[in-house]
């Protein structure tokens, strides 16, 4: 059902091939439909998998076969071509990333009110300073708070591997 609504919303090129990365594939089960499904509608599909559990690749092998690739690593560490995939799919993985637990003095909030300081969260570097460069509003923040900062360093790496006219689909669970 996947490929086919990403399909029928034009989410996917029309026509050639498709290239697909998935993020954390886990049980390699929207692996094995979404290839399935596109293929059995005749389309060409290169499926890459970016992996970090050598056990999981091994059984998604098993699942999936030579039908994709594997880049086995860390996301946020591994190296992808820029404008390289038509979709991108992660389904609850980014909520394992980094997070990094703050307190408001240390992005410049005062303890009731105020707004952060963007130039304090840029100094913490990595996801911190997205979420400045995004103006993430935090100015609501609970004392202590954690920023997800790992989410933010995936969102940038997939804005660079994203085809022109691609499409992301990130998933997560929780509150």
């Amino acid at each position: 059902p996947l490929a086919d609504v990403l399909t029928e919303r034009k989410a996917t090129p029309a026509e050639g091939t498709i290239r697909i990365l998935e993020i954390a594939a886990g049980l390699s089960h929207d692996a094995r439909d979404v290839l399935a499904r596109l293929e059995a509608a005749g389309r060409t599909v290169e499926y890459t998998i970016v992996e970090l559990s050598e056990v999981l690749a091994t059984s998604q092998k098993a699942k999936v076969g030579k039908r994709a690739t594997w880049k086995i690593g860390d996301v946020l560490e591994v190296e992808l071509p820029d404008a390289a995939f038509d979709l991108i799919l992660s389904n609850e993985m980014a909520g394992d990333l980094p997070a990094r637990q703050l307190t408001r003095a240390e992005v410049g909030l005062q303890p009731d009110s105020g707004n952060v300081d963007r130039a304090m969260l840029r100094a913490l570097g990595g996801g911190a300073a997205i979420a400045a460069d995004l103006n993430v509003n935090l100015d609501d923040a609970p004392e202590p708070f954690y920023l997800q900062t790992g989410a933010f360093e995936l969102c940038a790496r997939i804005t660079r591997w994203l085809a022109p006219g691609g499409t992301a689909l990130i998933s997560e669970f929780g509150d």
